[in-house]
């Protein structure tokens, strides 16, 4: 079968593995692009399939702090506590196994371990939270958080001291709701009919951020509205109306439900699919790094360019780390047609996710779980909706990945919850920045007489592209600004050329003076002693540099010679500075022939 790149369960090494990999590369925080260089080993043996149970579908996995597994699958929920070789269904909250048939479910494991458990009671009823201290022994639960005829339902619960839930309420008028003492209690916030629609994912929510985030299909009610995969996004501490955006991720609706996910170092991730040359449906990821406002959208994986992928949930990890759970058949086509189809579960997982062309390790997982055709929602029923409107994906903070999705014994039996776990690189060491200490970073220039001028480097995904001169003694200027005033021991050049001259603290704002910067770079300057209040960090800050790249992109050619050649003439101003790539002040022929002498260069 095409899609089969290497056996999951015979593989000892990847074809292709990453330098952002090395605990080396990881504890410097280094966010910039990572290379190819060497294969690495597997780092742990993969697990898996393991039967979970029989009862349910649509699962979802959660991981725990103290390493309890969690799968919910409907109205059931099960548990692991020895990495996900065996699973015990628990009895559940009672609200959850009396007359609920087929309910809607959703969890999630707060930094505390406690557990938290939604659903319909009864089915199309009231929504239901639990909450569970001893790994789902035994539930604390408020059996009508919200009120009639409820239905898909997410909850999330990033901290302890937050919590956020949201259900379609009646003919979906969206609930939002809130707590702020770990489920006791919450407060509801109705969004209003006709703002979310049923098919909608879970929630995110990025480190240090006060938004809540959510995929959703949007079919689009009038004619000048395309469908499309939409993130809606909730601002608890609004007065007013609870969603503050719908930010549009330019991709097309997926299959079934919508996933996403959020990394380590605060990347959002998306997937769906689109029709591919053959007929089928081929996988496309998104990422964002500015929580949906803008998106870059990855090649297909190139796996997916023949056949028909469904399905799709995405799961990221550390910088750079992304993998992707799906069906597939080698056939192509409508899947609620492919009378003859045979379905695999397949696992796609790159290290280099944020780079223009990744690299996918693609491995079946298990082969066949469904013969004949595969439906949603109300496209179907019986046999061919088994696997209910989507299957899930996870990746923990060591970067081992967790899958759990339905299988038919032989494509064709008795219907299981599934599970399996996947390590294919070394375990993670990521340090997340705290709250206190993520600073926004910039590169100053003074550009003669007009200025300062400044260029955001964004530490997510590649650093931000600084593309002025730094003349003969090549110098820069970073400037990295906290929420708070801080102090600082020293600061350093941990990798790329170029080195610091001087550092100094102005309130939230540390300098750093830089010389001997070369160009086609990314450069990463750690700063060691970062103190603000009580917390203390060391933090690096990346800046790539590309003389020339007028317009961001990492590469110069004749886009960028156009768009100096556009502002000949003119002095340097707030829109215009970019094209003043030897900071003199004015855009003329100077910097038209800086800027056509590095046509060709690019960034690693």
């Amino acid at each position: 079968m095409r899609i089969l790149l290497t056996s999951l369960f015979g593989f000892v090494a990847l074809t292709a593995t990453l330098q952002a990999n090395s605990p080396k590369h990881r504890e410097s925080g280094k966010l910039d692009q990572p290379t190819i260089t060497k294969p690495v080993s597997v780092a742990a043996p993969p697990l898996g399939p393991v039967n979970v149970g029989a009862k349910g579908n649509e699962p979802l996995i959660a991981t725990s702090p103290d390493g309890t597994l969690y799968i919910s699958a409907l109205q059931h929920i099960y548990r692991s506590t020895d990495a996900g070789a065996t699973w015990t269904e628990l009895p559940g909250p009672i609200y959850a196994s009396t007359l609920n048939l087929a309910s809607d479910s959703s969890i999630s494991v707060d930094s505390a371990n406690r557990l938290y458990f939604t659903f319909d009671y009864p089915y199309a009823g009231t929504t239901a939270v639990c909450t569970s201290d001893d790994h789902g022994d035994t539930f604390t639960c408020d059996p009508a958080v919200v009120p009639g005829g409820t239905d898909r339902m997410w909850v999330l619960a990033p901290t302890t001291t937050a919590a956020y839930e949201v259900t379609n309420q009646g003919l979906y008028e969206t609930a939002f709701l809130q707590s702020t003492d770990r489920g006791a209690t919450w407060i509801a916030k109705s969004v209003g009919s006709g703002l979310l629609e049923p098919q909608s994912g879970p929630l995110l929510q990025k480190n240090c951020s006060g938004d809540v985030l959510q995929p959703v299909k949007v079919y689009g009610t009038t004619p000048q509205e395309v469908p499309e995969l939409k993130l809606y996004v909730y601002h608890p501490a609004a007065t007013g109306s609870v969603i503050s955006d719908i930010r549009s991720t330019g991709l097309p609706l997926p299959y079934a439900l919508p996933s996403a996910a959020i990394g380590q170092d605060g990347e959002l991730w998306v997937s769906t699919e689109e029709t591919n040359p053959a007929g089928g449906r081929q996988i496309v990821v998104a990422r964002s790094t500015n929580e949906g406002a803008t998106w870059a959208q990855l090649p297909p994986i190139p796996e997916t360019t023949t056949g028909t992928a469904i399905f799709s949930w995405v799961a990221a990890g550390s910088p750079h780390h992304v993998g992707v759970l799906f069906y597939y058949t080698s056939d192509n086509g409508d899947p609620g047609v492919l009378t003859n189809a045979t379905w695999s579960t397949v696992w796609a997982e790159t290290f280099n996710a944020d780079s223009a062309v990744p690299v996918w390790a693609v491995s079946t997982i298990e082969s066949p779980i469904h013969v004949g055709p595969l439906c949603i929602a109300a496209s179907c029923m019986g046999t061919n909706r088994f696997a209910g409107d989507f299957i899930s994906s996870v990746i923990d903070s060591s970067d081992t990945a967790h899958l759990t999705w339905m299988s038919q014994a032989n494509g064709t039996g008795a219907v299981s919850i599934r599970y399996a776990k996947v390590q294919a690189g070394l375990p993670s060491t990521f340090a997340t920045i705290p709250c206190a200490l993520t600073p926004t970073v910039i590169s100053r220039k003074m550009h003669g007489a007009f200025g300062p001028f400044d260029i955001p480097l964004p530490q997510i995904g590649r650093n931000g592209s600084e593309c002025r001169a730094g003349g003969s003694a090549g110098n820069y200027q970073m400037i990295a600004t906290f929420p708070t005033a801080v102090t600082v021991d020293h600061a350093a050049v941990v990798s790329g050329t170029g080195r610091v001259d001087s550092t100094s603290v102005s309130g939230n704002d540390v300098i750093v003076n830089l010389s001997g910067v070369a160009n086609q770079q990314t450069i990463n300057v750690t700063l060691f002693g970062v103190h603000g209040g009580s917390t203390a960090a060391d933090i690096t800050l990346g800046m790539s540099i590309l003389v020339g790249d007028t317009n961001g992109d990492g590469v110069v050619n004749s886009a960028d010679i156009s768009q100096t050649k556009s502002q000949s003439g003119t002095v340097a101003t707030n829109s215009n500075f970019r094209e003043d790539l030897n900071v003199d002040g004015g855009i003329n022929s100077g910097d038209i022939s800086l800027v056509k002498s590095k046509s060709g260069t690019a960034l690693p």
